[in-house]
């Protein structure tokens, strides 16, 4: 019995070993996104990082809040600042799905910059690079305009490039247009949109961060988020939850075969 008790915890040892080191969970799941950063993101003059948007929508964030010194006209929205948000967490990952203007990033996609005047409308450059809890293959990535029946800005978002990173290997893909889904604006368009990498050339690519640029929109440049989603397969990194659950469970049985082993 005893030598029976201990072929089985060697069993169990190596099953953790193998649930811990596993490379790719069966299904797809929620990711974490630990925090982001955002260039060129518009917001009101003058710049109040205690009270940050535009237009009047208004977001949070919990690191550095810089002023770029460039002005973007938008045309009919106005004139705002160009600021750089790093090093932090807020609006866009804080797990609310916001109805209305408020926990809600305006964004613009091109304006007239007060560093170029004579180059006319021009592209703000605007990039949102989203860093993950550890390393994944990605399955779709979501983004929330708000549920606002009242609005025609919530939806206007309809492609974006994505770029996913392992060190020196790089892949990027344009998702134009983007899938939309959810609730409808005023104009009856669904406020939310989706892209998908099956198929796509970066489907199956491994990464830690998900780099978005070159927004575009169906009407004035402009668009808002109030949350973005993603999911995929686990990869590398810390322990996805469901091997954390089998992991703990299999620690449990070794605690029950060394009681039974001394009672013997």
């Amino acid at each position: 019995m005893f030598r029976f008790l201990n072929g089985l915890r060697l069993v169990v040892c190596c099953t953790i070993v193998g649930m811990v080191g596993l490379a790719h969970p069966v299904l797809a799941a929620p990711i974490s996104i630990l925090s982001y950063n955002i260039q060129n993101a518009i917001t009101n003059l003058p710049v109040n990082p205690a009270a940050l948007g535009f237009f009047g929508h208004t977001n949070s964030y919990t690191g550095t809040i810089t002023d770029t010194g460039v002005q973007a006209d938008t045309g009919f929205f106005g004139n705002g600042a160009l600021v750089n948000y790093s090093g932090g967490t807020g609006t866009l990952i804080d797990g609310n799905i916001s109805s209305g203007s408020q926990d809600n990033l305006f964004f613009t996609t091109s304006g007239t910059l007060s560093s170029d005047p004579g180059a006319g409308v021009q592209s703000v450059g605007l990039t949102i690079t989203l860093f993950l809890d550890a390393f994944y293959t990605i399955n779709t990535v979501e983004f929330y305009g708000a549920n606002n029946p009242t609005s025609s800005i919530p939806g206007r978002l309809n492609g974006v490039d994505i770029e996913v990173q392992e060190g020196p290997v790089t892949g990027s893909e344009s998702f134009s247009p983007t899938t939309p889904f959810g609730p409808l604006n005023s104009q009856g368009v669904p406020v939310n949109d989706r892209a998908t990498f099956l198929g796509t050339a970066i489907d199956g690519l491994v990464t830690d961060r998900l780099i978005l640029t070159n927004f575009s929109s169906t009407g004035n440049d402009i668009f808002t988020i109030t949350e973005i989603l993603a999911d995929g397969i686990f990869v590398k990194g810390l322990p996805a939850p469901n091997q954390i659950v089998i992991f703990l469970a299999a620690l449990g049985l070794i605690g029950v075969t060394r009681a039974r082993t001394k009672t013997l």
